[in-house]
């Protein structure tokens, strides 16, 4: 039998936090002030298990959000980076996809605006060639597409010049350094 003990206000007034006994054991869970009430469900009431499975998953659903925004909060992710720390961090492979899609929606990850920053400070700050960034942002989960077309668009508006960067980095060697060899170490072949 799975009864629903207690309803609490929760810290953010957006969310309560129901204490259900089942089977001996008390679970707690914190679900959303409005999925809540329209459940139309009261202090003291039995559940069935259609209704405690929907309020465990909506539980699960706001933990798996809380962590991917915590994750956001500390660094820039892709969606692939955010999902595959969702997964390790406990969450089903669902649940993370449909996170990931949420925080796009809702505008936490701009992989754009995240790859322009990156790609102008390892061209210009690092003076690191067009295939070198590729490699680099692309096991960093970024699609390829996507960065080579941020770099064409880069290029394009005069912001990056590789031509100018290898220049630039050839003065850090002395004279008569392999020209070659430094284009193919640095990823401007």
């Amino acid at each position: 039998m799975t009864i629903l003990v207690y309803i609490r206000e929760a810290r953010d007034s957006a969310s309560v936090v129901l204490g259900i006994e089942c089977e001996g054991e008390r679970i707690r869970l914190s679900v959303g002030r409005e999925f809540f009430l329209s459940l139309g469900i009261s202090e003291g009431e039995t559940l069935d298990e259609a209704t405690f499975d929907t309020l465990r998953r909506e539980d699960e659903r706001r933990r798996a959000m809380k962590k991917a925004l915590s994750i956001l909060g500390y660094a820039d992710n892709s969606r692939k980076n955010l999902y595959i720390k969702l997964v390790r961090a406990g969450f089903s492979r669902e649940l993370s996809r449909a996170c990931v899609e949420e925080c796009l929606a809702l505008g936490y990850i701009r992989e754009r605006e995240q790859l322009r920053r990156l790609i102008l400070t390892e061209a210009n700050t690092r003076l690191v060639g067009r295939g070198r960034i590729t490699a680099k942002l692309a096991s960093r989960g970024y699609s390829r597409t996507d960065i080579e077309e941020v770099t064409d668009e880069l290029v394009s508006l005069g912001e990056i010049d590789f031509e100018e960067n290898f220049e630039a980095l050839m003065e850090k060697y002395p004279e008569g350094t392999d020209r070659r060899q430094i284009k193919y170490k640095h990823g401007y072949m």
